[in-house]
């Protein structure tokens, strides 16, 4: 099984655009009417770009810069301690370049070199809340039954959703409307002797609901007023949609695989998107997310507006990881490293009209 709550240097929120007009055109309006934030590191610090201009944040050192986004006109950046931890990982976000502790925000006890107090699986902020989710060693365990416990905060009141025995989960937290949704593997049983067994279900509003067996959960889609739970079925080897309103299922576009099902569907206007490890799909039109003769093929951020796409992407080879931010494939920004020197990195973006 899987443990997919992990520390992630990485938080790769997709959202997805292309152009089908003239690319000159569309960087002259880019630059006049949108502006566009990438966040990362340099130098150690913890730092964002608005359109390649750096602000270093205040007490991020040793930090990295991993989501940025923008919510009833505030600047949200969540940062992960990159300080070595035998246990887990910490983290901290700045509004507005106010730097907040996570774990003194949702008083809770941070991790240190011996003890693994929390991890997050999810931050955040719609309409002016900020959500927080994650596994955390309950404080004051019962029984071995219930030594810790996913929970998700909204401004930091805590909702106790489950608890278990075993510092591991696969729960996410979705928001659909006002209605949270976590799905989540369960019920696990190892044995020397048989398979693993184990369930795929879901909590909305704190009530479990179960889904299948030997089932693993992909992404949660609202669209068109159904909510699709994307499903990879063991036993089968399918990945299909299952309808939570309805309780219907249906097959999932076909090339979402199970070999290669690493597709997140997102929309802009009319148009719908998903978009993987190395192409994306405009209304199940398949498109390439970086140029064959490129060495960046690595997707770190890709978002849509207004029918234009923005991405990070960056290399993996024995000379240095390097990075680009490009509008509609023409590069806007870049990091050059070495291998001795990793010394700037671009993580996450987003674009908000002027």
């Amino acid at each position: 099984m899987r443990n997919l709550i992990l520390p992630f240097i990485l938080l790769l929120t997709f959202v997805f655009s292309c152009r089908e007009n003239d690319i000159d055109d569309g960087l002259e309006k880019k630059t006049t009417s949108y502006d566009l934030y990438v966040a990362g590191t340099e130098n150690n610090q913890a730092c964002y770009w608005k359109n390649t201009i750096k602000t270093i944040l205040p007490g991020g050192t040793n930090y990295a810069a991993s989501t940025i986004f923008f919510d009833n006109n505030n600047l949200y950046i969540l940062g992960v301690d990159r300080t070595a931890l035998s246990n887990g990982t910490n983290y901290s976000f700045w509004k507005n370049n106010v730097k907040f502790d996570v774990a003194t925000y949702l008083g809770i006890s941070a991790n240190t070199p011996t003890i693994q107090n929390f991890t997050m699986s999810n931050f955040f902020v719609k309409n002016g809340d900020l959500y927080i989710a994650g596994l955390m060693k309950n404080p004051a365990p019962t029984s071995s039954q219930n030594l810790y416990q996913y929970c998700h905060w909204k401004n930091g009141v805590k909702t106790i959703v489950f608890e278990q025995n075993s510092y591991q989960t696969s729960a996410s937290m979705h928001l659909i409307g006002n209605d949270i949704y976590i799905p989540l593997e369960n019920n696990i049983t190892v044995s020397n002797t048989v398979p693993t067994t184990w369930d795929l279900g879901y909590y909305k509003n704190n009530t479990y609901h179960f889904v299948s067996t030997l089932s693993n959960f992909l992404n949660i889609y609202e669209d068109n007023g159904s909510l699709k739970l994307l499903v990879m079925d063991q036993n089968n080897q399918t990945v299909y949609y299952k309808d939570l309103l309805t309780g219907t299922t249906s097959p999932s576009p076909a090339f979402i695989s199970y070999s290669d099902y690493s597709y997140s569907l997102q929309t802009d206007g009319n148009d719908k998107y998903f978009v993987g490890r190395e192409k994306y799909y405009k209304n199940n039109i398949q498109h390439s997310v970086y140029s064959p003769a490129s060495n960046f093929k690595y997707l770190n951020s890709f978002k849509v507006l207004d029918n234009n796409i923005y991405k990070i992407l960056h290399t993996d080879d024995i000379t240095g990881v390097n990075y680009n931010v490009y509008i509609n494939d023409v590069i806007v920004q870049s990091a050059t490293n070495s291998s001795n020197n990793i010394n700037t990195e671009f993580f996450n973006l987003t674009v908000v009209p002027q």
